[in-house]
C-alpha cells in the first residue's frame, strides 16, 4: 500500500483516491442533492420549559444534531470551541469546565464543578461526568452566567445541557463506520422500534478503539490510547394525549493508557532541589520514558424516569427520578520519567440519586416555574502513592536520627498502609496514603415568574433555596514524616444559601431583543483531602449581564452579551510540596464582552462564529507559592483568574458544491484560545501558551443512495502541540503536564434508513 509522510505522520492515498472518486462522479447517478440553508429557529430547554433562542433573555449558544454529527463532537475537548468564553483542561480522570473564569480545581471523584452539567435533565455531580464520551445526542446548550434559580446547584459558572435521541414514530435503523489514523476503528448502531401506537423504543450502540499518540520508549509500548464502548436504551410511553412517561438507561465502559504524564519543567530553589534533582524534562511530548503503565479503566451507568402530566391546558407536572454510578481504577506514572520517583494508584467510585418535582404555568400574563429538588451522593476515593526513588535516601534520613551506624535497614513497620494486604505495595517502600469518604445531601426549592407588562416589556423575578449537608471522613497514612496522625477524622458541615435572579427583557422590534439581569450563584463548601482535615466555605457569585439578540435579515444573526461579576469566597487550591491545601481568597472581579454571529452570506457559503474578551483579577488575596517559598507571602492583586484566557475566537465556514452526482460540503473551523494560567501566582511555571485549533471535514451525500453519506476529517491539522492539563509541584519538583491530541485524520461511512 502507498503511503505518503505529511508532518511526520503517514497518510493512506487510497482513501484520498476512494474520495475523489466519490467526488468526481459515478455513472448513473441521479440529480444533485440541493442544500438548504436557513437560519433556524432553535428551541431550547434551559430554562425547564420550550423556548426559541432568539426569545430567551439568557446567555446561551445551542446546536442541534445535525451540527452535531458535522463537528463529530465526542468529548467536552470539542464542545470548548462551541461557544465564547469556554474552557476545558483534564488532569487524569478529571475534567475541569472552565466558564469566564469559572470553573474547579478539585482532582477527586466528589469535587463540586463551578459548571455544571446536566444530562437530560439530571445534574451529574463528580469530577469525571465531563470526560464521559458522548453520542446519539439530539442537542447541546451551553448556558453561561450563574444559573442560581432553575438548575442551581454548583452552577456558578454556567451549566452545559446536553440531551439524547428520543424514539421516532418510524421504524429506522442508523450505522456508522469510521477508520482513521493510529489504528483507529469506530462502529455505530442505532434504531428505533415503535412498538404499538404509544409505546416507542430507540437504541443506540458504539465502539471506539485507537492506538496511543505518546511512544514510551522505556516500557516498550504506546500510551494515551482508548477502547470505549457506549450503550443508551430510551423508551417513550404515552398512554394518554396528557401522560408522557420517558424511561432512559446508558452505559459508559473505557479501558485507557493515559492521560500520560510528561515532567516538561525542572524547578531550581528551595521547593525542588531535593527531590526535583532526581528527575529531568521530557523533551518531546510524543515520547515518554515513564517507569510505571498508564493504565486507566472508568464504568459509568446510569437510569433516568421522566414523567410528564398536563394538568389542563396552563398547568405541566414533570417529575425526573434518576440514579447513576461511577467507578474508576487506575495506575499512573506521575512524574513521568525514567526514574522511579513517584508512582499512584486511585480506586473511586460515586453513587448519585436525584429528584426533581417541577411545575410549569401560565396565569394570565404570568409564566411560573415551581420546583422542589433533592440530591444525594456517596463517594470513596482510596489514593496510594509511592515513592521508590526516595526511599534510599530517606532510610539514610532515618538511620541517622535513630542513631544507627548506617541506612535503616526497612521502612516496613514505620507505618502501616491503609489496605496493607492489596498486593500492590512494598512495605519497604516510602509511601503516602490517602482514603476518603464523602456523603452529600442537598435540598432545595425554587420559583420563577416572568410578567408580561407590556406587548414588548417583560420582567422576572427568580428565587431559590439551598441546604447543603456533607459528611467527611478521612484517613492519611505515611512512612514520610506524620506517621499515623489522619486516622478516621470525620467531620459533618452544613450550608443554607439563598440566590436567585432579576431581569428584564424588550422586543426593540419583531426581530431585535435586548435583556439585563442580576442574578447569584452559589457553590457549596467542602474538604480537601488533600490535606487532613482541611474544610472551606462556599464560594458566591454576583452577575450584572446585559445583552441583544438580533436577527439583522433572513441571512444574518448577531448576538451580544456584555456581563461584571463580583466574585466571592473562591475556592482556591494550593499543590504544597506534600500535598494541597484549600483557602477562601475574599474574592475576584471578572468583566467581559461575547459575539456570536451566523451569516448565510449566499445560498452556498455559510460563516458562523464567536468572539470574547474577558478581564478576570484577583482582589484583597496573598498566599505563599509552593514553588517559590523563599518569596513568603506573595500579594495576588491583580493576577488573573486560572484558566481564564483573555481572548477567544472561533470560525466555522461551509461551502456547498452542489454536482450531478450529489453534494459536496467542504467544512474549515478555526478557534484561537489566548494564553491560560495555571498557576495562582501567574508566573512563567505553569503558564498555557496561546494557542490554534484548526480542523477540516468534507461530507459527500451520493444523489442516488439518499440514505448514505461519506464524510473525511482532519483534527489539528497544523499539528500544534497543546496542553490538556498543567500541574505545578513541589513534590515532583517543577511542572507536569499532559499533551492534547496531535493531527488525525478519519474517513467515515453513514448509512440511514
Amino acid at each position: 500500500m502507498l503511503k505518503k509522510t505529511i508532518g511526520g505522520k503517514m497518510f493512506d492515498r487510497k482513501l484520498v483516491a476512494i474520495l475523489g472518486l466519490l467526488v468526481v462522479g459515478v455513472p448513473g447517478f441521479a440529480e444533485s442533492r440541493q442544500s438548504e440553508r436557513v437560519i433556524e429557529e432553535i428551541v431550547v430547554r434551559a430554562e425547564k420549559k420550550e423556548t426559541t433562542l432568539q426569545s430567551t433573555p439568557i446567555s446561551i449558544t445551542a446546536i442541534g444534531e445535525v451540527e452535531i454529527d458535522k463537528r463529530g463532537i465526542k468529548t467536552m475537548h470539542d464542545v470548548q470551541y462551541l461557544a465564547p468564553g469556554v474552557s476545558f483542561n483534564q488532569t487524569g480522570p478529571t475534567g475541569f469546565v472552565t466558564m469566564r473564569g469559572v470553573g474547579v480545581e478539585f482532582t477527586t471523584i466528589m469535587a463540586e464543578p463551578g459548571v455544571s452539567l446536566h444530562a437530560d435533565g439530571v445534574y451529574k455531580g463528580g469530577a469525571m461526568s465531563s470526560t464521559i464520551a458522548m453520542f446519539d445526542l439530539a442537542s447541546i446548550e451551553i448556558v453561561r452566567g450563574p444559573q442560581g434559580t432553575l438548575n442551581g446547584r454548583n452552577s456558578t459558572g454556567g451549566s452545559i445541557n446536553i440531551y439524547s435521541r428520543l424514539p421516532g414514530d418510524e421504524a429506522s435503523f442508523e450505522a456508522g463506520l469510521m477508520i482513521g489514523d493510529y489504528d483507529r476503528v469506530r462502529y455505530e448502531l442505532a434504531g428505533d422500534i415503535p412498538i404499538s401506537e404509544n409505546f416507542k423504543v430507540r437504541l443506540a450502540g458504539a465502539r471506539d478503539e485507537r492506538e496511543g499518540y505518546i511512544d514510551n520508549t522505556n516500557l516498550g509500548r504506546d500510551e494515551d490510547g482508548e477502547d470505549y464502548s457506549i450503550f443508551k436504551a430510551s423508551a417513550v410511553w404515552t398512554p394518554t394525549d396528557d401522560l408522557e412517561v420517558i424511561l432512559r438507561g446508558d452505559l459508559f465502559d473505557t479501558d485507557q493508557t493515559g492521560p500520560v504524564y510528561l515532567f516538561t519543567t525542572l524547578v531550581s530553589g528551595p521547593c525542588c532541589d531535593t527531590f526535583g534533582g532526581l528527575v529531568t524534562p521530557t523533551p518531546s511530548p510524543w515520547k515518554s520514558t515513564g517507569d510505571t503503565p498508564n493504565d486507566q479503566e472508568v464504568e459509568v451507568s446510569g437510569v433516568s424516569l421522566e414523567v410528564n402530566y398536563q394538568i389542563n391546558d396552563s398547568i405541566t407536572l414533570r417529575s425526573i427520578t434518576a440514579d447513576s454510578q461511577q467507578d474508576l481504577e487506575a495506575t499512573r506514572d506521575i512524574d513521568g520519567t525514567s526514574v522511579p520517583f513517584l508512582d499512584s494508584y486511585r480506586l473511586e467510585d460515586m453513587d448519585e440519586f436525584s429528584q426533581e418535582l417541577t411545575l410549569i404555568g401560565t396565569s394570565g400574563n404570568l409564566d411560573w416555574i415551581l420546583g422542589a429538588y433533592y440530591y444525594e451522593s456517596e463517594s470513596n476515593y482510596l489514593g496510594e502513592f509511592n515513592f521508590p526513588a526516595l526511599t534510599p535516601i530517606f532510610k539514610g534520613f532515618y538511620g541517622a536520627a535513630f542513631g544507627l551506624p548506617g541506612p535503616l535497614p526497612t521502612l516496613a513497620g514505620l507505618a502501616e498502609r491503609i489496605v496493607p494486604d492489596s498486593g500492590r505495595n512494598d512495605p519497604d517502600l516510602l509511601f503516602l496514603d490517602d482514603a476518603i469518604y464523602e456523603e452529600t445531601e442537598s435540598r432545595a426549592f425554587y420559583a420563577q415568574g416572568t410578567y408580561s407588562i407590556s406587548d414588548k416589556l417583560r420582567a422576572t423575578l427568580g428565587v431559590r433555596t439551598t441546604r447543603d449537608e456533607k459528611t467527611f471522613v478521612q484517613t492519611s497514612t505515611d512512612n514520610l514524616f506524620t506517621g499515623d496522625t489522619c486516622v478516621l477524622q470525620e467531620s459533618d458541615e452544613d450550608w443554607n444559601e439563598t440566590t436567585g435572579k432579576i431581569g428584564f427583557d424588550y422586543d426593540l422590534s419583531d426581530r431585535t431583543f435586548v435583556y439585563g439581569s442580576v442574578s447569584r450563584g452559589y457553590r457549596s463548601g467542602g474538604f480537601d483531602g488533600g490535606s487532613c482535615f482541611d474544610p472551606f466555605d462556599p464560594e458566591n457569585l454576583i452577575a450584572y449581564e446585559v445583552g441583544a439578540k438580533m436577527d439583522l435579515s433572513d441571512t444574518l444573526r448577531v448576538n451580544a452579551t456584555a456581563f461584571v461579576y463580583d466574585y466571592e469566597d473562591y475556592q482556591a487550591r494550593l499543590f504544597t510540596p506534600l500535598g494541597t491545601e484549600t483557602l477562601n481568597a475574599p474574592g475576584a472581579d471578572i468583566q467581559g464582552l461575547e459575539i456570536e454571529f451566523d451569516w448565510l452570506a449566499t445560498e452556498r457559503f455559510r460563516l458562523s462564529g464567536s468572539i470574547s474578551y474577558l478581564n478576570t483579577e484577583f482582589k484583597d488575596f496573598s498566599a505563599a507559592d509552593p514553588m517559590a517559598p523563599e518569596n513568603g507571602f506573595v500579594d495576588l492583586d491583580g493576577n488573573h483568574l486560572l484558566r481564564a484566557p483573555e481572548l477567544q475566537a472561533n470560525l466555522t465556514a461551509d461551502f456547498d458544491i452542489p454536482l450531478e452526482v450529489g453534494l459536496v460540503t467542504l467544512r474549515g473551523e478555526f478557534a484561537y484560545m489566548d494564553e491560560q494560567h495555571h498557576s495562582l501566582w501567574n508566573t512563567d511555571i505553569g503558564l498555557e501558551p496561546s494557542r490554534t485549533m484548526t480542523n477540516f471535514r468534507v461530507f459527500f451525500d451520493p444523489a442516488a443512495y439518499e440514505s448514505l453519506s461519506v464524510s473525511a476529517f482532519v483534527n489539528n491539522a497544523g499539528d500544534d502541540e497543546y496542553h490538556v492539563m498543567v500541574l505545578n509541584s513541589g513534590l515532583v519538583g517543577g511542572t507536569t503536564t499532559a499533551y492534547g491530541a496531535p493531527r488525525t485524520w478519519g474517513v467515515q461511512l453513514r448509512y440511514k434508513m
